[in-house]
């Protein structure tokens, strides 16, 4: 691997979820404001210091921003929506009772996991309080063999490692094969650059040809593989998901990204 560092972005603040009637509006007034500009999501990340990663994904209804970012835009873009109204989300329960976190248990192991949209609406509370719930049931679900990670979207469980074997061999829960030296290195990048294009990869792989490697993580699982109409040529980046979290023993993008860069900044240093 390269040992360039590739800029981090500009916007280092957590997304904050929020309830599904509202990332439509941010989503569709940004890509509105930003197309009759005539800007590319590269120039509005330019013109208002948000990476274009987020964007993107604010833009497609992944990520709904936090108050300073959505700031950052406003000014920038002109966006139309006041703050409080763009950002507007469900109250978050003063605590979780028993039976939210029985439900979400129950929702978790009925269907191995799910997007974090629908746990919300299962449970009835926000997306926040759902990861908080998740954090809650950590120890209970460790008991069991099992954690559960997410991706930013999607909740997965996956077996921890002392007991994969025996849910291996009396459960359908997928349990995953030890990964590679080369797959380890592309999460990495992955993890380091947010959604990388297939070239970008290659880049800091030495020039290395990586569209087998991509292909094969992609059937398994590792990674998402998604279309950025704002870029040119091959417009397909590259996302870390559930499974390669939890195949690399993090909970969260977030952990694992910080991780990144902690052992990058240890290795130069």
């Amino acid at each position: 691997m390269s040992t360039t560092n590739p800029t981090p972005c500009t916007d280092t603040e957590p997304a904050i979820e929020v309830a599904s009637s509202a990332t439509p509006s941010v989503a569709t007034e940004l890509r509105r404001r930003r197309e009759l500009l005539g800007w590319s999501q590269v120039e509005a990340a330019r013109r208002s210091g948000v990476s274009r990663t987020v964007i993107n994904e604010i833009e497609s209804g992944r990520r709904v921003p936090q108050t300073r970012t959505y700031e950052k835009l406003r000014g920038a873009l002109g966006l139309a929506l006041p703050t409080a109204s763009a950002l507007l989300r469900r109250p978050e329960p003063a605590s979780h009772t028993e039976g939210q976190l029985a439900t979400l248990a129950g929702c978790l192991l009925s269907g191995r996991g799910g997007s974090l949209a629908a746990l919300a609406d299962a449970t009835g509370v926000s997306i926040p309080a759902v990861r908080e719930q998740l954090s809650v049931l950590g120890d209970r679900l460790a008991a069991c063999g099992m954690a559960a990670v997410d991706d930013g979207d999607e909740v997965r469980l996956v077996a921890l490692p002392w007991a994969a074997d025996a849910i291996s061999r009396v459960a359908t829960l997928e349990v995953d094969r030890a990964l590679s030296a080369e797959a380890v290195e592309v999460l990495v990048i992955v993890g380091l650059v947010g959604a990388p294009t297939r070239r970008e990869i290659e880049e800091r792989r030495d020039g290395e040809d990586c569209t087998t490697l991509l292909d094969r993580m992609c059937r398994r699982g590792l990674l998402e593989k998604a279309r950025d109409d704002a870029l040119r040529g091959d417009p397909n980046v590259y996302r870390l998901t559930a499974l390669s979290l939890g195949a690399m023993g993090h909970a969260t993008v977030e952990s694992f990204q910080s991780w990144c860069w902690t052992t990058i900044a240890g290795a130069e240093g």
